[in-house]
Order: structure tokens, then C-alpha cells, then sequence
């Protein structure tokens, strides 16, 4: 990191001004102007800040874990091979397919 106003460190964060200060103002460090000159220290006690305010100032990163609810027919389905809704199960529907392959043959 190297020496940056206050204005193009906010425009490299692509954030107002006006919340770069106030952000920087609630980590300790004395800046009220866009002109004024950010250092590498200044950076880091912001981002030491921001990091505490967010919850991840102790570096370990919550692990979050989605998993998708499939319906029990689906995966009994899905298991053997068959769509989801050829299911095959019941004598109903065997009859329904012996019919229309008497019919195509």
C-alpha cells in the first residue's frame, strides 16, 4: 500500500467520500477532508477496525454449509436409475405400459 488521499482511497474502495470518513473517524484515525493523506498505517487501523466491527478480527472464517431437501420418492427414484416421476410402483401403471406396448408392436 502506498500513500493515497483520502478521495482516491475511497474512489479505488468505490465508496462515497463522506462514509470513507466517517468509517475511518469511528477506527481512531484523525481524517476530515478528502485532501487529507492516508498511510499504510492509517489503512491497516481501518481495516484492523472494520474487521472487528464485522466479527472476523480473529481470522477464522464461519463455515457455512447449504443442503437441498430432495423429496424420499426422488431419491428413490434418482437411485434406481428412473425419472422422478416414473416411479414404476404401482400394478396400475404396469398395466397402463403393457397396453401401449401392445399397442405399438
Amino acid at each position: 500500500m502506498s500513500n493515497t488521499t483520502v478521495a482516491e482511497f475511497a474512489s479505488e474502495l468505490k465508496k462515497p467520500t463522506d462514509l470513507l470518513i466517517e468509517q475511518l473517524k469511528a477506527a481512531g484515525v484523525g481524517k476530515s477532508l478528502p485532501t487529507d493523506t492516508l498511510t499504510d498505517g492509517d489503512k491497516q487501523q481501518l481495516l484492523s477496525h472494520l474487521k472487528a466491527a464485522h466479527g472476523t478480527a480473529t481470522g477464522e472464517r464461519k463455515k457455512i454449509t447449504l443442503t437441498k431437501k430432495i423429496h424420499q420418492r426422488n431419491q428413490a427414484s434418482r437411485r434406481h436409475g428412473q425419472g422422478a416421476h416414473d416411479s414404476g410402483g404401482s400394478a396400475q401403471e404396469a398395466h397402463l405400459r403393457q397396453a401401449r406396448r401392445g399397442r405399438s408392436r
